[in-house]
């Protein structure tokens, strides 16, 4: 017999919207894996200088209900906090009546979740994914904001993270709470394997291209370098904003027959490119568990990743090479080492990302701890 399917809150610090059509896009794919068990309502305020007054979007997105506000800029701080307080509790009159409310993103949605929390005596469970509560950057974090966070924590019912890395540094910060790792989701039945790939040598980057983040300026003087040993490649640069590393590309010398641009590309188009490459690599300075590593895995490709956040934690060593973080010298030879040894068995890699990243384990995952906080909440 089916269980009852739970009606389930996902509010949200970063969702897509038309504003911000890839922000927060990882924890869209994260309610839409958990909709295949249970009833989704996203709940997201966004603000935008475009409209006069308040404009509510409700549409139901990949069997998810996603009601968006759009609210017109007042002020910041508190009188932000206020205005985006209202328009949540606007929203949620529409949503009623739900089981469970998820906060993404603990500051500031994890405050109108613990008003929400109280008011409708329901579980509250936060889940995050800011890379600014990692030890080595939460310098950045103002008194305040680590104040109320550390408040929100200890009143919430469970927090989920997508790695241990980030447990053990919001811990550090006194964000005290029960805490469970709940990783990033994969599509698994688009981000598959494809078979024989082009003879020349494919190295794929996809990121944001923030260069303090991704150090992209890094991966481009490797590409000289690899030009030359004269070995032959293509690497392709695939984010929104590529086209700034142009300058760059041409003091560096990089020739155009090694290197393609594309800016931003709608996420269900990123497996072609996935598909098409021999190596994917990421040179960050710093990460919690990205999507695209994961991505790559399932589509049976390599990595060389900086190691970096948690991201050690889901990366079995046989399926590339973690090096150190800025290590322009470690990425040189890593990538050699790749373009000339024998490459991992895809197979295995697509059914590591089926068993740890699918849309129906991460599910089963939130489900399992769903269940568990409102047993508790019954006294059961």
């Amino acid at each position: 017999m089916n269980k009852k399917k739970l009606h389930i809150l996902f509010l949200n610090g970063w969702y897509p919207s038309r504003v911000f059509p890839q922000n927060g896009d990882f924890i869209q794919r994260h309610a839409e894996a958990v909709a295949l068990k249970h009833q989704i309502t996203v709940l997201h305020v966004v603000t935008d200088s475009s409209v006069s007054e308040t404009e509510i979007s409700d549409q139901q997105i990949n069997e998810v209900r996603t009601l968006i506000a759009y609210v017109r800029p007042k002020g910041s701080g508190m009188t932000k906090l206020l205005q985006f307080t209202q328009t949540y509790f606007s929203l949620l009159k529409k949503a009623e009546p739900f089981d469970l409310i998820h906060v993404n993103r603990i500051y500031p949605a994890g405050l109108i979740g613990l008003f929400i929390k109280y008011k409708y005596n329901k579980p509250l469970l936060l889940s995050e994914h800011f890379t600014g509560y990692l030890t080595d950057r939460a310098g950045g974090l103002s008194k305040m904001e680590t104040k109320l966070a550390a408040f929100i924590c200890s009143n919430a019912d469970h927090i989920t993270t997508v790695s241990e890395n980030l447990n053990r540094s919001m811990r550090q910060l006194g964000f005290k709470n029960a805490y469970s790792v709940v990783p990033n989701v994969v599509d698994t039945a688009l981000f598959k394997p494809l078979g024989k790939k082009s003879e020349l040598f494919h190295i794929l980057h996809i990121s944001n291209m923030l260069d303090q983040h991704k150090n992209v300026s890094g991966i481009l003087r490797v590409i000289k370098r690899l030009e030359l040993e004269k070995v032959k490649f293509r690497f392709v640069m695939v984010g929104e904003g590529s086209a700034q590393y142009e300058p760059l590309i041409r003091e560096q010398g990089i020739h155009k027959e090694s290197i393609v641009l594309k800016e931003q590309i709608p996420h269900n188009e990123i497996p072609a490119y996935m598909q098409a490459a021999d190596l994917f690599i990421l040179f960050s300075n710093y990460e919690n568990l990205p999507c695209v590593i994961l991505e790559a895995f399932s589509c049976g490709v390599p990595v060389i990743s900086t190691d970096t956040g948690g991201i050690a934690e889901f990366f079995p060593e046989d399926f590339g090479k973690l090096i150190p973080v800025k290590d322009e010298e470690a990425l040189f030879y890593a990538i050699l080492e790749q373009m000339k040894g024998p490459s991992p068995d895809p197979i295995k890699m697509h059914n590591y990302a089926i068993a740890n990243f699918d849309k129906m384990v991460i599910a089963e995952r939130f489900t399992a701890i769903y269940e568990n906080l409102i047993s508790r909440q019954h006294g059961r």
